[in-house]
């Protein structure tokens, strides 16, 4: 009896049910694949595919398979592998697998390609108001307002003008110092905010406009200052105070508030010498030179002739008998 031998001649194919050439806005996450038979073996079947991103490979670690029936497989897991904007390909090399009936392999690569349109909005910069500064010292810049209409993450980057260094360009919020240098200057901060694919930009401007003052020098260092050696300035120099108020800028004992000692100079600068010093005398009706300590008088006597005798009158609290005649009423002097 003669028999029929059957050699399957038809090589394992397959194709992709997924419509080639889209433009998406949506990144695919699975895509089936119907074969022309069932397999033998998936063995290696990941192996066999190849995902690109602008003709470069991109890695399929996330990408995972399932078989629906004996010839049908979602391939899934393409949207965390491939996210970006561009133009995406997969393929399946089917030299690899055999027909489960006869074994026949499959040939060639089948692919499939698509374009993933960008959908992302740009990030919104916002570099903050002028600044006008009036004092010397950090100034803060602040694009702390920027932001992105998909809540993506923002990427800073501050561009200074010549002759300004920042303490950090990345950051949101970076300083700079203000000297005496840049007075009357007005520096332009470009800020570029980026969320790792599109980016926008905002400038400020910093006007540099510092209030200047009077200084007065104090040599002697008491805190007041000489009214006939001044500058002008945004900072205070070392030596100088902001008043000018001493009289005597070679005396720290010598200057407003000082207490007046009888020395035969103004110490108060008050315009007056020696005045309000005052001693306590005590009457001598019989001229012995002796005071009466209950009988007491407060004047002014300073005048360093009479000093001996002030200090006599002053700590002697003796009273003396003889002083009983009325007509012999005085003070020392």
């Amino acid at each position: 009896m003669q028999q029929t031998l059957f050699i399957d001649q038809i090589p394992l194919s397959g194709r992709w049910l997924f419509d080639a050439n889209q433009n998406i806005k949506t990144q695919v996450d699975t895509i089936p694949i119907l074969f022309s038979s069932k397999l033998l073996s998936t063995e290696g079947f990941l192996n066999a595919l190849h995902f690109t991103r602008n003709g470069s490979v991109v890695s399929i670690n996330d990408v995972q398979f399932e078989a629906l029936n004996d010839t049908l497989y979602n391939i899934y897991g393409l949207r965390q592998a491939g996210k970006s904007p561009s133009n995406y390909q997969l393929a399946f090399n089917l030299t690899e697998f055999k027909k489960y009936n006869s074994g026949k392999e499959g040939e060639g690569v089948i692919s499939i390609s698509w374009t993933l349109e960008s959908t992302n909005l740009p990030p919104v910069a916002k570099a903050g108001s002028d600044i006008t500064v009036t004092t010397v010292g950090l100034v803060t810049l602040d694009g702390s307002a920027s932001s992105d209409p998909e809540s993506d993450q923002i990427i800073y980057n501050w561009v200074a003008p010549e002759g300004v260094a920042l303490n950090d360009s990345t950051l949101a919020a970076p300083s700079f110092t203000i000297t005496n240098t840049h007075q009357g200057n007005t520096y332009s901060f470009l800020l570029i905010v980026s969320d790792g694919s599109l980016f926008t930009t905002d400038v400020v401007d910093v006007i540099v406009n510092l209030e200047t003052a009077t200084y007065y020098q104090d040599a002697d260092g008491d805190g007041y200052g000489n009214a006939a050696v001044a500058t002008e300035g945004s900072t205070q120099p070392a030596g100088y105070v902001i008043n000018n108020t001493d009289c005597d800028d070679t005396k720290a004992s010598v200057h407003p508030g000082a207490t007046e000692v009888c020395n035969g100079i103004d110490d108060n600068c008050d315009g007056l010498i020696d005045d309000g010093v005052q001693s306590i005398y005590y009457q001598d009706l019989d001229v012995d030179g002796y005071g009466n300590a209950l009988v007491t008088i407060q004047a002014v006597l300073c005048q360093m002739g009479m000093l001996r005798i002030t200090l006599i009158v002053m700590i002697t609290m003796q009273v003396s008998m003889k002083d009983v005649d009325p007509s012999l009423q005085r003070l020392i002097f």
